[in-house]
């Protein structure tokens, strides 16, 4: 059953807060999670993924959700009956700080294990 009452900006903050207090524990939560994403794409990297299974825990069959993560984290929801509806907030600073390092690969590829594999060119 949706549950749209839910999806707040005080909702997302919970979410990105739970992420974790480094850059490092942003990584771990990804890995336990067992998330990966596409660097530089802010609507595939890990964050996004993770922030998007848990607005797809509250959304039912005909519903619609789209996010993107980088200085800011937006949700957009297209909800059946409820209509149009977007959230934004700034990614807190641990989570800024991973997206910046996974999206660069610095770090010695600290992060490398949370990218997908680049497909082979055509």
């Amino acid at each position: 059953m949706p549950n749209y009452d839910t999806l707040t900006e005080e909702w997302l903050a919970e979410v990105l807060a739970e992420l974790g207090e480094t850059r490092d524990e942003v990584a771990e939560t990804l890995r336990k999670a067992e998330i990966k994403g596409r660097r530089c794409d802010p609507y595939d990297c890990p964050v996004t993924r993770y922030v998007t299974s848990r607005v797809m825990e509250h959304l039912g069959p005909s519903d619609h959700a789209t996010v993107a993560s980088c200085t800011f984290v937006r949700i957009e929801l297209e909800l059946a009956g409820v209509g149009y509806r977007m959230l934004k907030l700034r990614a807190p600073g641990p989570v800024s700080d991973f997206i910046d390092a996974f999206d660069s690969g610095r770090h010695d590829g600290a992060y490398a294990d949370l990218a997908e594999a680049e497909e082979p060119a055509a």
